[in-house]
C-alpha cells in the first residue's frame, strides 16, 4: 500500500498529466504566442471581414507541396475580440477546400484537443490532404484525405494554441470563455467565406475536443438560422472525467499493466476521488485527487529509465509515457516552425507553432473534472453523433466512453443497449471494428487503434467520415457469432419436423419393395440376381429422393441467404478502401 501512494503523491517530478500530452513541462520556454500590445494581430477586431479580406488569406505558394495538387486553401488569423469578453487575441484556421465539388460539399471543422494542443496536427498527421514527412521538410500526398467529398477547416483555438495568437497573457481561464472565442471566430469566418453560410455543416475532433464540441454545439444550434449543424463525431473523447477515471484502473489490469493487488489498492484512491467528485465536482481538492488517479496509474507499469507505458497507445513503452508521442516520429513541427510555411500561411514572423501550449492548457486544467454529459445528452434529439475510440488508447480508453454513453438516457437508449444489437463494422473487406446504435447515438470501437485513431488506422476512418456524411449504416453484420449459430440452429428446429416426415415415408416404402423382389426371386431363381441389383438400385434411389426432398426445403433458405449476403457486400463495397 506504502509504495503504491507514494508513486500517487509524489509522481515523476517532470511529469503531469495533458489529455493530449503527458509531457514534461515547459514553462521554462518563452512564453512565444505573447504578441506586444502594437502587433498588427491585435488589430483584426476592427476588420471588415468580407471577400476582399478572404482573398489576402489564400495560400498560393505552400512550401513542399506536392506536385499537382491544386485544389484551394484559405489560412489567416480571426479576431476574437467580443462585448462580452475584451480580448484582442485571435484563432489560426486553415481551410482546405474539397476535391469534389467545393461549392456544394459539406463544411466539416476539425478541432484537436489538449487543452491548448494545435488542431495542424489533425492536418498534418492525421487526415489532411497532404501529410508533413519525418524531416519536416516536405509533405507527401494523403491517399485517404477528409477533404475528398468535405471542405475542411482545422482551427486552432482558443487563442494561444497553435498559432493561434494571445496578447498579453490573456488566455481562456473557462469553457465559457472558450466558446465565446469560438462562436465569435465562427461569425467573423463565416462572413469572410460567407459562400459557406446555410451549408452543411459537421463538427469533429478527439482526446479533449470531447469536452469542446458538445458545448460549441449547444452555441450554434442556439444561434439559429445562420448555421445548418447536421452532426458531430468525437474521437477518444474526454467528456465524463469521473466516469472515465473509474475505467483506469480496470482496464489497466485487463491489459497486464497492474495485477490485482495494486488495483485493489488503487480503487481505495478511486473511492476518495468519487467521494469529493460527488460532493462538489467543480472543487480545486476535486480536481488534485483525481489527478492523482491519472498520474499514478502510469507510473505503476515502470518508469523513465527503463520504459513506461504510452498513455496513448499501450502497446508502445517510452521514456516519456508517450510525452513526445506522436510528434517525435512525425515531421510536422520541424515543417510549421519554417519562416516560409508562416509566410505561405499569413502568419507572420511574430508567431511560432508548439505542438500543445503549457501555458494554455494551466488556464484550463481547474476544469478538468468538469462533466460535459448534460451538453453531450442535450445534442442527442437534435443532431447525429458519432463516437469512435481505439481499442488501445489508455487515457481516453473505449471502457470508460462506453460506460458514461451506456449510462446516458436518450430516445434510443433501449436499442442502444440491446446486446443483441451490437454489430461488425467491416473496412476493405476486413473487420474493422464494432458498432452499438440507438436512436441519433453511434458507437464504434476501433481495432487496433489508439488515441490518435485518424493517425494510425487513415483508411478505416475515412471509411468512418464517408459513411457519417452520408448517414449510411456502420453495421456490415448485425449479429455476433454465437447468434448467427443460435439463428441457424431456431431455423433447423423449425424445419426438422418436415424432414422427418419425408425420411419415414421413404424409409417405410423401401423394405416392402425389396420384400416383394425378394418373393418374385423365390418363385424365380433367375431374378435373384436382378433383386439383389434392384435392393442395390432402390437405395441409390432413396438416397437421392433424400437429397431432392433436402434440397426443396433448403434451397428457398440458402438463396435468401446469399442474396442477404450479396446485399450487404455491395453495400460496404462502397466504402471499401484498401487496408494500408
Amino acid at each position: 500500500m506504502l509504495p503504491l501512494l507514494l508513486l500517487v503523491l509524489y509522481p515523476v517530478t517532470d511529469a503531469r498529466k495533458r489529455i493530449h500530452g503527458y509531457r514534461a513541462s515547459t514553462s521554462a520556454i518563452s512564453n512565444w504566442s505573447m504578441l506586444s500590445s502594437d502587433s498588427s494581430l491585435f488589430s483584426l477586431h476592427e476588420a471588415t471581414y468580407d471577400d476582399e479580406m478572404a482573398k489576402t488569406h489564400l495560400v498560393t505558394d505552400l512550401p513542399g507541396l506536392p506536385f499537382g495538387y491544386d485544389h484551394r486553401m484559405y489560412a489567416g488569423h480571426v479576431s476574437v475580440h467580443e462585448q462580452l469578453l475584451q480580448n484582442k487575441g485571435t484563432i489560426f484556421y486553415w481551410l482546405v477546400e474539397s476535391k469534389h465539388n467545393p461549392e456544394s460539399d459539406p463544411l466539416l471543422i476539425w478541432i484537436n484537443g489538449g487543452p491548448g494542443c494545435s488542431s495542424m496536427e489533425g492536418l498534418l498527421i492525421e487526415h489532411g490532404p497532404f501529410l508533413a514527412v519525418a524531416t519536416g521538410f516536405d509533405l507527401e500526398l494523403n491517399p485517404y484525405p477528409w477533404n475528398r467529398k468535405a471542405n475542411v477547416l482545422y482551427v486552432d483555438q482558443p487563442v494561444g494554441t497553435g498559432y493561434a495568437a494571445v496578447q498579453e497573457g490573456t488566455y481562456a481561464r473557462s469553457q465559457e470563455q472558450v466558446n465565446i472565442m469560438f462562436m465569435s471566430f465562427l461569425r467573423r469566418w463565416m462572413s469572410l467565406h460567407h459562400r459557406f453560410k446555410g451549408r452543411r455543416l459537421f463538427l469533429a475532433g478527439e482526446s479533449y475536443a470531447g469536452r469542446y464540441i458538445p458545448h460549441f454545439a449547444h452555441q450554434i444550434l442556439a444561434a439559429g438560422k445562420d448555421f445548418n449543424l447536421e452532426g458531430v463525431m468525437i474521437g477518444n473523447g474526454w467528456t465524463y472525467p469521473m466516469v472515465q477515471s473509474e475505467s483506469f484502473a480496470e482496464y489497466s489490469l485487463a491489459h497486464g499493466l497492474i495485477s490485482q493487488q495494486q488495483k485493489l489498492d488503487y480503487d481505495t484512491l478511486l473511492a476518495e476521488c468519487r467521494a469529493r467528485y460527488n460532493h462538489d465536482p467543480f472543487a480545486q481538492e476535486t480536481w488534485i485527487v483525481c489527478e492523482r488517479v491519472q498520474n499514478g496509474l502510469p507510473n505503476l507499469s515502470g518508469n523513465r529509465k527503463i520504459g513506461i507505458m504510452n498513455i496513448y497507445d499501450i502497446r508502445g513503452y517510452d521514456t516519456t509515457a508517450g510525452g513526445d508521442w506522436p510528434w517525435r516520429t512525425t515531421g510536422e513541427k520541424s515543417y510549421l516552425d519554417r519562416a516560409q510555411v508562416r509566410k505561405a500561411l499569413h502568419v507572420g514572423h511574430q508567431v511560432e507553432w508548439t505542438e500543445c501550449s503549457d501555458q494554455a492548457e494551466q488556464a484550463l486544467t481547474h476544469e478538468d473534472m468538469y462533466p460535459t454529459v448534460n451538453e453531450f445528452r442535450a445534442m442527442l434529439p437534435l443532431i447525429r453523433v458519432l463516437v469512435y475510440n481505439g481499442q488501445f488508447d489508455w487515457i481516453c480508453n473505449h471502457l470508460g466512453v462506453e460506460r458514461f454513453l451506456d449510462g446516458l438516457n436518450f430516445e434510443g437508449s433501449k436499442t442502444f443497449l440491446d446486446p443483441h444489437r451490437r454489430g461488425e463494422w467491416v473496412s476493405g473487406s476486413r473487420l474493422a471494428g464494432y458498432v452499438k446504435q440507438g436512436g441519433n447515438l453511434t458507437f464504434v470501437l476501433v481495432l487496433g487503434g489508439s488515441h490518435m485513431v485518424p493517425m494510425d488506422k487513415r483508411p478505416q476512418t475515412y471509411d468512418l467520415l464517408q459513411r457519417f456524411l452520408d448517414n449510411s449504416s456502420f453495421e456490415d453484420v448485425q449479429a455476433n457469432g454465437l447468434e448467427t449459430q443460435l439463428l441457424a440452429d431456431e431455423t433447423l428446429v423449425e424445419h426438422r419436423p418436415r424432414v422427418e416426415q419425408h425420411l419415414s415415408s421413404i424409409e417405410a416404402s423401401v423394405p416392402d419393395a425389396v420384400a416383394g423382389v425378394q418373393k418374385l426371386g423365390a418363385t424365380q431363381p433367375g431374378v435373384q440376381l436382378a433383386s439383389k441389383t434392384l435392393s442395390s438400385n432402390l437405395c441409390i434411389v432413396s438416397l437421392v429422393s433424400l437429397g431432392i426432398v433436402l434440397g426443396t426445403i433448403l434451397s428457398p433458405l440458402m438463396h435468401r441467404a446469399w442474396d442477404a449476403y450479396h446485399a450487404q457486400a455491395s453495400a460496404f463495397d462502397k466504402y471499401a478502401p484498401m487496408l494500408s
